[in-house]
This record gives C-alpha cells, structure tokens and sequence, in this order.
C-alpha cells in the first residue's frame, strides 16, 4: 500500500530505487501532509523536513516498535532529527506510544504537536450519532486508562459517558473482572470501544467476545484503522465502526459500513464548529 502526499510532489523513484522528494513549487503550502503507509514514505519524510519546519504525519509509524535496544521509532526520529539545523514541529495524531513523546523531547531540533482537539471531537461526535441510542443514554467507555483519563482531564467525561471499564494495555484475563460497578449487567447499556490502532482487529474481537454483549450494543472507535484482515467479523461483534482517513481512505475502505472522520478538512472543521455552537445554544 503506498503512502499518500497532500501538500507535496510524490517522490521520484529512480530506476536503481532511490526515492528523491522534489522541492515544493510555488502553488505548494510549505506544511506537507504524508500519510506513510511503506517505506517510501518514511523516506520520503525525512527528505521533506530538511525543507519544511512543519511537517504533517498523521500515523506516526514504527510506533508498535519502540523498545531498546532496537527501537526502529528512535531510529526513525533520529534520522529525521538529523536533517535538521533549526527547530521543526512534527504534527500528529492519536500516537500509539508514549515513547514518541519522550524521543522527541531527547532530540536536539524536533517538537511534537499532537491534535488532541481532533481526537476529542471524533469520538464525541461519534458517540452522539451512535444507534440504538436515546438522547438521554450515554455509554459506557471500555478502553485502557488513557483514553479514560483523556476524557477526564477535558473535564466532561460524565457529560459524554455514564462510565467506564478498563482495559488492561495487554489482555490476559477476562474484562468483566474490570467491571465492578456491574454494568455489563444493565439492560440496554451500550458500550463504545476506543482503541489507537486496529491492524488485524484482535484486540478489538478479544474485548467483545470477553464482554459478551449484543452487537447492537456495542461500538468501536479507532484512530487508526489499517483492518488487514477486514472487518467481515469486526461486524459480527459491532454495529458501528469508526475511524480516521490518517491510513486507509473511504475510497479503499474494505466495508462500505465503516465510518470515516476525515483529518485535515476544512469542511469537517466547520461543520464540527457549527454543531459546537449548536451544543452551546442549546443548553
């Protein structure tokens, strides 16, 4: 699957492989978006910050690979780090591993802007279009401590959700021992399922089959969705699928049923805006 360019020329692959990223012409803006989906595209990412000071990575990759000593994400920082003299700002979303933060933090020239408010609007506007759902219900979050605190911190969590089971960040055991306030056992509860990345969609099967609850009342929302092995049982288990167009495009999508949140979109942005302010009168 190859990687995606907004903003910016493809590169030029030469006929021994080398990639070259040309340089932006005058109708190009100077902040490139590269959704980098194969190794051109990381290629092509440390070539285009050695001209750009701010530089859009919506699925930082290599994150899954984060550990020393043979950390490819430090590799990868480290390189791109190099082709800097002068500070430059990597823009991100929803990053799978608190490592990225702390390996730009040690390099010498790269800042980290990760688009919290993005990630906070998807999954709210989400959550209000869920079916099966009234508009005094809210549901239950079931996701590891870092999205719970996320919502916490943004001070609204109980305005959104009614409240949460959490997951541990590796599962081994069965989640209802992480419900102690028995809401699996509530009728008519619905359960929205938030996860950073879905690659092969286990963890995300895993969860449903260990809470075993009716598709109907159960939702998945995540930042990233790569679905390598579709998602043919991801709907056996969930009515609705959320996810971004930071990997895969609603074009590719592999399931016409799948809901995309489109990241870098004007239109998206104003017509979230527009519902805020609808929010706002309304109470």
């Amino acid at each position: 699957m190859q990687s995606i360019y907004t903003n910016i020329s493809a590169p030029i692959i030469y006929p021994d492989g080398a990639l070259h990223t040309p340089l932006p012409t005058t109708a190009e803006v100077n902040q490139p978006i590269i959704r980098i989906r194969d190794s051109d595209g990381a290629i092509a990412a440390i070539q285009t910050i050695r001209r750009n000071s701010i530089i859009h990575i919506p699925y930082f990759p290599y994150t899954r690979s984060d550990h020393p000593p043979h950390s490819d994400l430090a590799a990868f920082i480290a390189a791109l780090d190099a082709q800097r003299q002068t500070p430059a700002t990597i823009v991100t979303y929803d990053p799978h591993s608190e490592a990225l933060s702390l390996l730009i933090e040690q390099s010498r020239n790269l800042e980290l802007y990760v688009r919290e408010q993005d990630l906070y609007n998807n999954i709210s506007h989400f959550i209000t279009k869920l079916p099966n759902l009234t508009k005094r219900q809210k549901p239950i979050l079931v996701s590891t401590a870092r999205y719970i605190e996320f919502f916490q911190k943004a001070g609204d969590f109980n305005k959104r959700f009614s409240g949460y089971i959490a997951c541990p960040k590796f599962l081994n055991h069965p989640l209802p021992s992480q419900d102690p306030l028995g809401f699996l056992l509530k009728p008519n509860t619905h359960f929205v399922v938030v996860d950073d990345i879905l690659d092969t969609g286990n963890t995300a099967l895993e969860i449903a089959r260990a809470l075993e609850i009716p598709a109907e009342r159960m939702s998945l929302y995540v930042s990233h969705g790569i679905f390598s092995e579709g998602t043919e049982e991801l709907f056996n288990h969930y009515s609705s699928i959320a996810t971004t167009n930071s990997f895969i495009q609603p074009e590719e999508s592999p399931d016409n049923r799948l809901i995309f949140y489109a990241l870098y979109t004007a239109e998206v942005e104003k017509e979230e805006e527009e519902e805020k302010e609808a929010e706002e009168v309304a109470e």
